[in-house]
């Protein structure tokens, strides 16, 4: 059954979603080609949405590449995505950050991703297909950390240079 465009009735729903559609963030799934690469922390944001009629908590944590490639170099991509259904991959990602393995509440693992902003890290980006859905998807993995915020000893690759 084909419905009839009501170009009246379209813009008047419209107006009903201007208030949603300025809060909505830019979506910009952009990741660097595959390789490793040197980042830094940029920041890191969270929020609490519903799913399935159940509070859903996630994390987005930011980072901007360092590349002698025009096309890389100072572009903003997700480092990692952590919820609820991933708090494993969120403990080890803080494990790595802050090189602390104690058993923490999930307060502090909330803060150690919020003082992660400045770190400087080395990432491997790969694509791969997923074992589940069988789609590619694009992956991020902290290879190390080089250097933290407030960290004053030069790193190995900054004493290098």
């Amino acid at each position: 059954m084909a419905e009839k465009e009501n170009p009246m009735e379209f813009i008047s729903a419209l107006a009903a979603y201007q208030e949603e559609f300025d809060q909505a963030e830019v979506f910009d799934n952009w990741y660097p080609p595959d390789n490793n690469y040197t980042v830094s922390i940029t920041g890191v944001k969270k929020g609490v949405t519903e799913k399935d009629g159940e509070p859903f908590v996630w994390w987005k944590v930011m980072a901007v590449a360092h590349a002698d490639d025009p096309e890389v170099n100072n572009r903003d991509f997700q480092m990692a995505f952590f919820s609820r259904k991933t708090f494993g991959m969120m403990k080890g990602f803080v494990h790595q950050i802050t090189q602390n393995t104690e058993k923490r509440p999930i307060e502090e693992y909330d803060r150690d991703l919020e003082n992660s902003v400045g770190t400087i890290c080395e990432v491997r980006v790969h694509r791969e297909k997923s074992t589940k859905t069988g789609k590619m998807f694009t992956a991020v993995d902290l290879v190390k950390v080089i250097k933290m915020p407030g960290d004053e000893t030069p790193t190995t690759e900054e004493a290098a240079a």
